[in-house]
């Protein structure tokens, strides 16, 4: 940055340094005021010099000007702001008129359909397959896709974000390099060919429940607790078979016991007054002691 000498008058706060240099926004503040009206007193005193409208120190000069008044130079400071706001304003407008307005909408829409896409709660796949197939896991990622509405351009980039461990280290190391740029379609052949089946022998594995399983992915888990409120003629305890039976398969491996977990949504979305009699699951219990004690609730609710 250019410095001239240091300067004295406190009417220079918020165009010099915190060591009292005039910079090269000062000087274009000083040719701007002598260029707009050069009968204006501009001119500062400097270590018992001058400066002219250029910024200069003009020794020549006697210190017979005034300073300029605060509330004149404050004024010009006022009219120097608005113009530079303005300019502003005017090139960043210029900017953005050269540039398709797709590029901006391309980078909103990828980020927003980005945030959706991890706000549904994706399941992690990392190779092992104990908690989640790999079948299962594809229809997963293309159940999100789907109901998300995610443009094809961000399926790989979306779901290889969503491989852990063993997995990610293959995508890393070897997927990726052999496709890139590759489609879904691509991607699924890939990542079968390494960790799973044949699709065809695997490729009805969602159609166990589909009613369940297509219920839970539409609100997809906005709730994420079981409710049989929505199934007016099925029992409590085929109801709750079905919902197990549909969500082991997508909870998260870092929740723990997918078997506990799922106990704890189907308490959880009990009604109040019955949730109040039933106590929380503990390790070992299972599914059959849990309709157990909902049955028992149910009655003593009834009783009331």
């Amino acid at each position: 940055m250019d410095r001239c000498p240091k300067v004295t008058s406190s009417n220079l706060i918020g165009y010099h340094t915190s060591r009292g240099h005039i910079t090269r926004a000062s000087n274009l503040l000083l040719q701007f005021v002598g260029a707009t009206n050069p009968s204006a007193s501009i001119t500062w005193l400097v270590h018992g010099n001058e400066l002219d409208r250029a910024g200069r120190p003009n020794h020549s000069m006697a210190a017979r000007h005034v300073v300029l008044a605060e509330r004149k130079l404050t004024t010009y400071v006022y009219a120097v702001a608005a113009y530079v706001r303005r300019v502003v304003t005017e090139l960043v407008s210029e900017r953005d008129s050269c540039l398709p307005v797709s590029q901006f909408e391309t980078m909103d829409d990828d980020r927003d359909a980005a945030l959706v896409f991890y706000g549904m709660q994706p399941l992690l796949f990392d190779g092992t397959q104990r908690t989640v197939s790999l079948a299962g896991w594809l229809y997963d990622m293309e159940s999100i896709f789907g109901i998300c509405h995610i443009e094809a351009h961000l399926q790989v980039l979306l779901a290889t974000r969503c491989l852990a461990v063993e997995a990610r280290v293959w995508w890393m190391t070897e997927g990726e390099p052999a496709m890139p740029g590759g489609t879904w379609a691509d991607f699924r052949i890939l990542i079968t060919a390494r960790y799973g089946p044949p699709p065809d022998e695997d490729a009805n594995m969602p159609a166990r429940d589909p009613e369940i399983y297509n219920d839970m992915y539409l609100s997809r888990f906005l709730s994420y607790v079981a409710d049989w409120s929505a199934y007016p003629n099925e029992s409590m305890g085929h109801y709750c078979r079905r919902f197990q039976e549909a969500m082991l398969p997508h909870i998260p491996p870092a929740i723990g016991d997918p078997l506990l977990q799922a106990l704890f949504l189907i308490r959880e979305g009990l009604p109040p007054h019955v949730r109040a009699f039933v106590p929380e699951p503990i390790a070992g219990m299972t599914l059959e002691g849990m309709i157990e004690i909902i049955t028992e609730a149910e009655i003593i609710v009834q009783g009331i």
